[in-house]
């Protein structure tokens, strides 16, 4: 008599990222940021209204840094906890499923490439600048976000260089590339998500022109470096170290050097 093998069920915990685990996370990111910082708009608006809040509320949101920081924060928070709640759908420890350890010589490796494609895109906007003069620009709101004294900067930099990059790494490396490199080749993954990564912060929008366009290469190219350091290591603790040094360098010089392009 024949046996029928019937196989059982793979736990959540064991099972890898599926491309629906992916869309939900993009879905919920997509949904927090449009109809929570809306919500929050609007409350604004009402309390600007009836003169609680002095000054034009779409113009506060866009130029006052606390405003700014202070919505970026929160929207960011609520993000990353339903990104890790979605997570659980398929492993019951999602910080070591994504953040798998590394050599400390990987990160130090990985904080140095960061800071070598910073100089190569300060090296390029320079050269507009100077050589072909063209003035790079920056929006409103960018500019708002600049620390303007030493207690800005040190918001800045728990905010801004080591927290929004956590969520972002979580979104785009962990769960967008991650999908995409188990169904297509290694190297169209890392264009893919990084062009989402570039286009998905809005600088050809935003700031507008060549400026604009400049920016969102520089953000691609940062992209892609960090989804090539999560393809060499299989963790995304590489992809945060570049993340988090590119972002806190870059307030750093905007605070200490403000005639930088």
């Amino acid at each position: 008599m024949s046996e029928t093998n019937i196989a059982a069920p793979v736990p959540a915990s064991e099972r890898e990222l599926r491309g629906f685990d992916t869309f939900l996370a993009v879905l919920a990111a997509a949904c927090i940021s449009v109809v929570g910082g809306g919500v929050i708009g609007v409350i604004i608006g009402i309390a600007w209204s009836s003169r609680k809040v002095p000054g034009n509320p779409a113009e506060l949101l866009q130029t006052n840094f606390y405003a700014v920081v202070g919505l970026t924060t929160f929207l960011t928070a609520i993000t990353l906890v339903v990104l890790l709640a979605i997570a659980h759908r398929f492993t019951q420890k999602p910080l070591t499923y994504f953040f798998s350890k590394v050599p400390v010589a990987t990160l130090f490796k990985a904080a140095l490439s960061s800071i070598v494609l910073m100089a190569l895109c300060l090296a390029l906007e320079a050269a507009l600048k100077y050589g072909w003069h063209i003035t790079m620009n920056v929006a409103k709101t960018e500019d708002a976000m600049n620390p303007k004294s030493w207690s800005q900067l040190g918001i800045v930099l728990v905010f801004f260089a080591a927290f929004v990059p956590f969520y972002e790494e979580l979104l785009f490396r962990g769960y967008i590339f991650g999908w995409l490199k188990r169904v297509t080749p290694v190297g169209l993954a890392t264009i893919i998500s990084a062009a989402i990564f570039a286009l998905a912060h809005g600088l050809f929008i935003s700031r507008g022109g060549v400026s604009g366009w400049v920016g969102t290469g520089e953000i691609f190219l940062l992209g892609c470096l960090m989804a090539w350091w999560v393809s060499r290591t299989g963790s995304l603790r590489p992809s945060y170290v570049v993340h988090l040094v590119n972002n806190a360098a870059t307030f750093i010089l905007a605070f200490l050097v403000p005639n930088l392009p």
